[in-house]
């Protein structure tokens, strides 16, 4: 299990008793997508009056943390352990492997250490159904604010505050909030800030280089990506049960100044043109902090003039269009932007904007792998939306007189494999391989 195209799998379960117990398995699979087999430990549990009873395989792990691990000296399976109000963590681990890195687990939430010591704290979210959008005699709706149900049936993780200059300098090795705007002023720096004058792109390549980081730290959940929040996931996750136009449980007294807006968010009459640290303002009730002001964030969404639905959607895919949506508004806007519901369009793709920000989520990932066989999977990955130029410039080399270069617009995403096919997976369709020649 030394071979680079190996991963590893942590899966781990709770229990209601106050222990938690944890086990990882190997899987092989190489770029081919040829599954490999190779042996695993087991762990089973069950209660026997007040005693927890660990049936394992493998080598037996105990912390009272959950990152610092001792094994459990002379243990044997099956391993009495007796329950109570303390916290205790186990897990099993192949003799003959190292205990992998702790992995954010379903229904727990996680922090992130990013370089330089700087963390990055995410909360999990819960799926369930909620009403996207706002009633008719909400204060400064918009018409695109149709209400609608929405079911999200996978949780996700989600950035417990907006992504601070910290943590996007730590990871992108600049900060692009150090600039000033067109009139000479700053808005806010410091690296508990908020990161702002950011584009889609710039959003987006932050969260692939998050994702491949904390794969290579092996701390990254299978089927997992970090990427931005959908409309549905940001308005979710927002509301945190509420139905009000702030996620504080409360309406809006006026279009502009109100003080129910002033407890929960940084916007144009309290803000002095600028903004402030994450976590000043109060939470929502699911803990996360600035979801109302401060910035504006982006989401992966792409279309925010086509309405919404009428009818329940269940685990809406991103809109598709040219335009990126922004959500919660900000430092320089007035309440009736800043209202949970409410939805506008930056044209932001490639260039960033002293308003825009963003915060990222930790979601099941759109790629995919199509099990062709009992031994043989094809690996697909989602293609975003997006304009670009196709064609070659009359200047390159080796370019032909077919290659007229124009710009060309995709409104839609779409899947393609990670790699040619392969002539295991022909084959496993086919049933016959024509590249086998005599």
């Amino acid at each position: 299990m030394r071979n680079s195209y190996y991963h590893k799998m942590l899966s781990m379960t709770c229990l209601a008793a106050g222990s938690l117990l944890a086990y990882w398995s190997v899987q092989a699979t190489d770029p081919a997508g040829v599954r490999a087999t190779a042996p695993y430990p087991t762990l089973s549990y069950e209660m026997e009056g007040s005693d927890l009873v660990l049936t394992y395989t493998g080598t037996l792990l105990q912390s009272d943390d959950a990152v610092n691990w001792t094994e459990v000296e002379s243990a044997s399976s099956p391993y009495h352990v007796r329950t109570g109000n303390e916290k205790r963590f186990f897990c099993v681990t192949l003799s003959d492997q190292p205990f992998p890195p702790l992995v954010p687990v379903p229904c727990s939430n996680f922090t992130i250490p990013l370089p330089g010591d700087v963390p990055l704290d995410i909360i999990w979210i819960d799926p369930g159904t909620f009403i996207m959008g706002s009633p008719e005699d909400e204060l400064g709706r918009s018409k695109s604010e149709t209400q609608h149900e929405v079911t999200l049936t996978q949780g996700y993780w989600m950035g417990k505050f907006e992504v601070t200059q910290a943590q996007y300098e730590a990871i992108m090795g600049t900060n692009p909030s150090s600039q000033p705007d067109a009139s000479g002023n700053y808005h806010g720096i410091g690296g508990n800030y908020p990161v702002y004058y950011i584009s889609w792109n710039d959003a987006m390549e932050f969260c692939a280089k998050l994702t491949a980081s904390e794969k290579a730290a092996g701390r990254l959940p299978e089927g997992y990506e970090y990427t931005l929040p959908t409309e549905a996931q940001w308005e979710y996750a927002c509301r945190a049960g509420t139905t009000t136009a702030l996620n504080n449980g409360k309406n809006l007294s006026g279009t502009y100044e109100c003080p129910e807006m002033d407890e929960v968010g940084w916007y144009h009459p309290n803000s002095t043109l600028e903004t402030h640290p994450v976590g000043l303002k109060k939470p929502n009730a699911w803990g996360l902090y600035d979801m109302h002001g401060n910035v504006w964030e982006l989401c992966s969404d792409m279309d925010v003039i086509k309405a919404y639905p009428v009818s329940p959607v269940t685990d809406p895919l991103p809109s598709t269009g040219i335009t990126p949506v922004a959500r919660g508004g900000a430092f320089p806007n007035s309440a009736e932007s800043c209202r949970s519901a409410c939805r506008v369009g930056y044209n932001s793709s490639t260039q960033g904007i002293y308003i825009l920000g963003f915060r990222v989520v930790l979601a099941p990932t759109k790629n995919m792998t199509i099990p062709l066989s009992d031994k043989v999977d094809l690996n697909m990955i989602w293609i975003n939306p997006g304009t670009f130029m196709m064609g070659s410039p009359e200047d390159e080399l080796g370019a032909g007189g077919d290659e007229t270069l124009h710009e060309v617009t995709l409104t839609r995403g779409y899947w393609m494999g990670m790699y040619e096919i392969t002539q295991a997976q022909y084959e496993t369709i086919m049933g016959t391989n024509p590249s086998r020649f005599i």
